[in-house]
């Protein structure tokens, strides 16, 4: 963490850098302590789907309904982190006694498993019927990608 400490003083970290620093920070030091250094790397990349989980979930677990902001955009960017996030925004509303809106989030997650069931098996065979086409995303959005699919674990 110092070596971390001592570049940021010196220079701008990188988002790498950040994600290990705010990792490290929460395992070693406390939660808490790493809020400021997951919301400084969110600001240089939005979309990192690890950093947006974690603070989510520091929050959340903190009783800070600013978690569910960062939670629903994990829910949004990785289906694959869906259900982890929906069980913290759930597990938080029920709580805090807000059952209804606990309960459209179960509504949701249900509709989330059914779609995601139909994708796989849709997904699971190619047939010669198909029709492929051609994706029309900017250079832009696929570095993006390309770059938060580098920065997950």
């Amino acid at each position: 963490m110092q070596k971390f400490s001592e570049k940021a003083s010196k220079s701008t970290l990188t988002v790498e850098e950040y994600w290990q620093q705010a990792k490290l920070t929460a395992e070693v030091a406390w939660n808490e302590a790493a809020i400021p250094l997951l919301k400084a790397l969110l600001k240089l990349e939005e979309y990192h789907v690890s950093a947006n989980a974690l603070l989510g979930k520091i929050l959340i677990n903190n009783y800070q309904e600013e978690g569910i902001e960062y939670l629903e955009k994990v829910m949004a960017l990785s289906p694959e982190h869906f259900i982890s996030a929906f069980q913290l925004i759930y597990n938080f509303l029920k709580s805090e006694g807000r059952d209804k809106e606990a309960n459209n989030y179960s509504q949701r997650a249900e509709h989330h498993y059914k779609l995601l069931a139909l994708a796989e098996k849709e997904r699971s065979s190619i047939t010669k019927n198909d029709k492929l086409t051609e994706h029309d995303l900017s250079l832009e959005f696929i570095e993006s990608l390309q770059m938060q699919l580098a920065n997950q674990e």
